[in-house]
């Protein structure tokens, strides 16, 4: 692996869950925290499959940009054919943490215990409803200082009109037909 220089270098994934279920069906979250500014993205799930994690992880990319680097755990979707074909279009390498050893993604180990203290407290009465507070949670998560970085993630968008395309993404993912 690389010296992280610069934003969306790498960024480290991972799934927090099962959550209480939601009235649309998600119980899970899709995380990614880019380890150098240490932005945040979280989308809400109905299911982990590969399939899932390809569809949400291109939304986050196509909004935010793609990274160089994608580090996760060793879970059955982030080995996947899928997830592996979906990298290889957007010209990102795959690092997996050492088994385990989940210390190797810590940066995503402590946003998910931020965030789900969060939602824990905005959710008090109707726990079900976390996700209607998944987005005004981010938010806030994003204006607080970063101890390790000095400054607020939200600086990110700085950087962001300079972000990487990688790819050719006319259809979704899992409608291409893809050729090995």
């Amino acid at each position: 692996m690389s010296i992280i220089e610069e934003p969306f270098q790498r960024v480290v994934i991972d799934l927090v869950g099962p959550l209480p279920v939601t009235s649309g069906r998600r119980e899970y979250i899709i995380t990614m925290v880019d380890v150098a500014t240490r932005w945040a993205e979280a989308t809400p799930l109905r299911r982990t499959t590969a399939k899932d994690l390809a569809d949400a992880l291109f939304d986050i990319f196509t909004r935010v940009g793609f990274p160089q680097e994608i580090q996760s755990d060793r879970g059955q979707q982030f080995m996947s054919t899928l997830l592996k074909e979906f990298n290889a279009m957007s010209n990102i390498k795959h690092y997996f943490s050492t088994p385990y050893h989940p210390q190797t993604n810590g940066i995503v180990e402590r946003f998910h215990s931020t965030i789900k203290n969060m939602l824990k407290k905005v959710c008090e009465q109707c726990p079900s409803d976390w996700h209607k507070y998944l987005a005004a949670t981010l938010f806030a998560y994003r204006q607080q200082v970063h101890s390790s970085t000095g400054v607020f993630s939200a600086l990110f968008f700085i950087w962001q009109s300079t972000k990487r395309t990688h790819g050719n993404f006319t259809r979704p993912l899992h409608q291409q037909r893809l050729v090995s």
